[in-house]
């Protein structure tokens, strides 16, 4: 199991969840978790239908990611399945949300709080050759999208500051060249290194819910740390 999410709308005893399983799909249970319903109806491909990641947006949205896969050591990364999807209807279909950008290898993704047709999309690149990793924005549901940040072959996500509007924190891992964690305060027009952080294999951002200067970022190897929001306290 990758990931689990509970809908907070759904009423107390009977409870709505989502767990995403790789190589299996996504899984759904209305009974608070005593019976569960697989629901893959245009989710990935039969060859490929690795969930990584699950996200149920306030609006009702479900989002959930198929990574990068190889068919056997040595191969290229296949294109069947891989991406974001998208279901409106409480997984009961699902719907491709990258169809007009190819994501081979995608990391991680965060959607934004406000607004589900606001998403973040983390991507590596596939090669030595291949210079197509970054983070990559889409503003209208998946139809375009624009990549906004690139500070390295590895990008792993983008996460939204929840109270600090244009505020973007991109993370590196996988032996980043520079810092692993950088900050836009302009929506990915300008980019700021954290450089002193002690380490460079960064993944995931969260915020203090208290204290919207205080943020927790989570390392490969490194374990969880907490500090503030900006690369120099200002």
């Amino acid at each position: 199991m990758t990931s689990i999410v509970l809908d907070p709308r759904s009423p107390k005893n009977t409870r709505t969840l989502y767990a995403g399983l790789f190589m299996e799909g996504v899984y759904k249970s209305t009974d608070d978790g005593k019976t569960w319903t697989l629901k893959r109806n245009g989710l990935g491909h039969t060859l490929n239908i690795r969930v990584s990641r699950v996200i149920l947006h306030k609006d009702g949205t479900l989002f959930a990611m198929i990574c990068a896969m190889r068919p056997a050591q040595g191969k290229p990364l296949m294109s069947e399945g891989v991406g974001l999807y998208r279901s409106r209807d409480g997984a009961e279909t699902w719907k491709q949300v990258n169809v007009s950008q190819i994501f081979l290898y995608p990391k991680d993704f965060t959607v934004h709080p406000e607004d589900s047709n606001t998403i973040l999309v983390g991507a590596c690149d596939t090669s030595w050759e291949d210079k197509s990793g970054g983070l990559y924005r889409t503003q209208d549901g998946g139809k375009t999208w624009r990549r906004i940040g690139r500070e390295g072959r590895q990008t792993f996500g983008g996460y939204f500051h929840p109270k600090r509007d244009g505020w973007i924190y991109m993370t590196l891992t996988e032996g980043a060249p520079g810092a692993g964690l950088w900050l836009t305060r302009d929506n990915g027009q300008t980019w700021e290194a954290f450089d002193d952080l002690p380490f460079s294999n960064i993944q995931r951002v969260s915020f203090d819910p208290s204290d919207d200067a205080v943020m927790f970022v989570t390392t490969f190897g490194g374990s969880v740390w907490r500090g503030p929001v900006v690369p120099h306290e200002e």
